[in-house]
């Protein structure tokens, strides 16, 4: 009897697996990103996730050529996203456009569609990988991942032979009030995206709502919950100390001005406290797939 029920629940998996073309998406959108966005798919496919929808926000490195033998496997649709903006609240809303059209992309298409960024990286601590893990959570619209950031560990520039992520491994005190931020991970079917506030969250449908890696849920449309044991949302803000202060600082400063640029920039030395390499566990147990 127990062997018959196992059956049928496998069964029961692949059925509802098969329903979609694509079991896990991801979307981002992207400026200038050659130095990283390859590292990005790659380790996230690595971890489950098979399919991409990459908005591009009109580069003029070579992101595209990066990006292009993605495309032809058609495991990137890329969207080239023709938005401009000036200030960091224009920049919300090139985003959310952007998340929209991913959820309405991925719908009955993809069973489920992460909403991250290039600097973000799914790590599951507890389970396997990403797969393993959204099976616990079928029954939900969405699950919420609190972010750790993680700082430039001091390197100036990293390797482009090794994996930044593999480079990058010390973060902040995991209670640190710049970790209650979350990002999600939705079934684009159930969620209501004119009502979402994206980039962090997403609003639902009727019936559904969104829950954290414990199942509690969060009622909320603005999220700030502590980072469970069980899966984070790593986020490498500064990347290495020549993106922080040639790329990143820039733009802060066309936002906010110099002087509070430079004053936010502070906020790094606090994102290498502790040494923790949980990432490369991860890497490791799903075998390398696709790592250098």
């Amino acid at each position: 009897m127990r062997l018959l029920t196992l059956i049928l629940c496998s069964l029961a998996y692949i059925c509802n697996v098969a329903a979609y073309e694509y079991n896990i998406s991801a979307c981002c959108i992207t400026q200038n990103e050659e130095r990283f966005i390859k590292e990005w798919i790659d380790y996230h496919r690595l971890i489950g996730v098979d399919h991409f929808y990459i908005y591009d926000n009109m580069s003029n490195d070579n992101s595209r050529l990066v990006l292009e033998p993605y495309i032809q496997e058609g495991i990137v649709d890329y969207i080239y996203w023709e938005r401009t903006y000036t200030t960091e609240k224009e920049w919300w809303h090139v985003q959310r456009e952007a998340y929209i059209d991913a959820v309405e992309r991925a719908k009955d298409h993809s069973k489920w569609l992460a909403v991250i960024d290039t600097d973000e990286f799914i790590v599951p601590i507890q389970d396997t990988n990403l797969t393993t893990f959204l099976e616990d959570f079928d029954e939900y619209g969405g699950v919420c991942i609190s972010w750790v950031f993680y700082g430039s560990s001091g390197i100036q520039t990293f390797s482009p032979d090794k994996w930044m992520v593999t480079q990058l491994l010390h973060r902040a005190e995991l209670t640190h009030q710049l970790n209650r931020m979350v990002k999600s991970i939705v079934r684009p079917e159930r969620v209501d995206p004119w009502k979402s506030f994206f980039p962090h969250t997403c609003a639902y449908k009727n019936g559904y709502f969104h829950v954290n890696a414990d199942k509690k849920n969060l009622k909320k449309s603005v999220v700030r919950d502590y980072c469970s044991q069980r899966i984070r949302l790593h986020h490498y803000w500064a990347r290495d100390l020549d993106f922080l202060y040639k790329m990143k600082l820039p733009r802060y400063s066309r936002w906010i001005g110099e002087e509070k640029a430079l004053e936010k920039m502070k906020i790094e030395q606090e994102m290498n406290k502790h040494y923790d390499p949980a990432i490369l566990q991860v890497i490791d147990r799903n075998q390398n797939k696709y790592a250098p």
